[in-house]
């Protein structure tokens, strides 16, 4: 999973690790690793997991269980409402 915002990359693995980078610089700022495989980033702040977890990146702490695979999410263009694909068909 890989989510882009200005100057800062946040990437993810199927071994869990999350990695958040700096473009300027091409370092990795910060890396936590949790014991799910990464999905979808959400924003920068969560990741779906193919378990259906949500965790937060910054603590690895889990945030919600959606029982399904998170496929994909999507923004309107004010970032005040997201959609969540699963992989169960739902939209969240």
């Amino acid at each position: 999973g890989l989510y882009l915002d200005h100057e800062q990359v946040y990437s993810g693995d199927l071994s869990g690790h999350i990695f958040h980078w700096s473009i300027d610089h091409g370092q990795i700022k910060h890396h936590i690793q949790i014991a799910d495989s990464i999905r979808c980033f959400i924003s920068d702040e969560l990741v779906g997991t193919l378990s259906g977890l949500l965790y937060n990146v910054k603590t690895g702490a889990v945030v919600k269980n959606l029982q399904s695979t998170v496929i994909c999410s999507a923004w309107n263009r004010e970032k005040t409402v997201c959609l969540i694909g699963l992989g169960d068909g739902r939209l969240i």
